[in-house]
């Protein structure tokens, strides 16, 4: 691998160990812009562990790890939030604050990154509209059905315009109707040029994306349609 990685997302033989116990080694991976990537495999065989290390929750135990360009061994605290925010993070158990409204949990990372309400208004209202939540905007995230709520996580992940967005199961809570919604808006933002990943174990979610399709198994990660990446899952 070359010092100046061209894929958004770049691994160079990277291990995750904990104490004495090695999750994966000598694992290698490259995403290209706006490529669209499944990752599945067994439960703890490290997915969990290579999304973290994607959104830079936490560091390799080997190896590199290139996101966005930037050697992740070279980058300051400071700089991490910087590079945190073009970074869209979708988790399985949803993270919205139960206090805000559907509009206000979207809002968040604007909010956080210094943004008045008049300048981000519009763009939370039309992206909460794109997810086919218009009606839902003032509703608390209580109140909100588990496909709903994962539809405002969705939009909260991207309301930034981030350059890379992580799905942790995204569809692991929802019926088969909202799974085909959830999958169309993932197809649509890889087709405006966001690199996406997704961890998923839902075989008829990763035989309708068209998406590449990863299994990681092992300690190792290996390629193919979906019947052979689920194999001995």
């Amino acid at each position: 691998m070359t010092a100046q990685p061209h894929g958004i997302v770049e691994l160079d033989r990277v291990a995750v160990r904990y104490g004495e116990q090695a999750v994966f080694a000598n694992l290698s991976l490259r995403l290209e812009q706006g490529s669209f990537t499944i990752l599945t495999g067994p439960s703890g065989a490290g997915k969990t562990s290579l999304l973290q290390l994607l959104y830079l929750a936490q560091p390799p135990s080997a190896g590199r790890v290139f996101v966005l360009g930037r050697d992740l061994a070279g980058v300051k605290r400071a700089e991490r939030h910087k590079l945190r925010r073009r970074i869209g993070v979708v988790f399985q158990e949803h993270g919205l604050l139960d206090h805000l409204s559907a509009f206000d949990n979207v809002a968040l990372p604007l909010r956080a990154a210094g943004q008045k309400p008049k300048d981000y208004a519009k763009d939370v209202l039309d992206l909460l509209t794109w997810v086919g939540l218009r009606d839902k905007v003032a509703a608390l995230a209580p109140s909100l059905s588990g496909g709903e709520r994962q539809r405002v996580a969705i939009a909260r992940a991207i309301v930034g315009k981030p350059n890379l967005l992580i799905a942790d199961e995204p569809t692991g809570n929802v019926d088969a109707e909202m799974s085909g919604r959830i999958l169309r808006l993932f197809q649509e933002l890889s087709r405006r040029g966001v690199t996406i990943l997704i961890a998923s174990h839902d075989v008829n979610f990763m035989r309708e994306s068209g998406a590449r399709i990863i299994r990681l198994a092992d300690g190792a990660l290996t390629e193919g349609p979906p019947a052979r990446a689920m194999e001995k899952a």
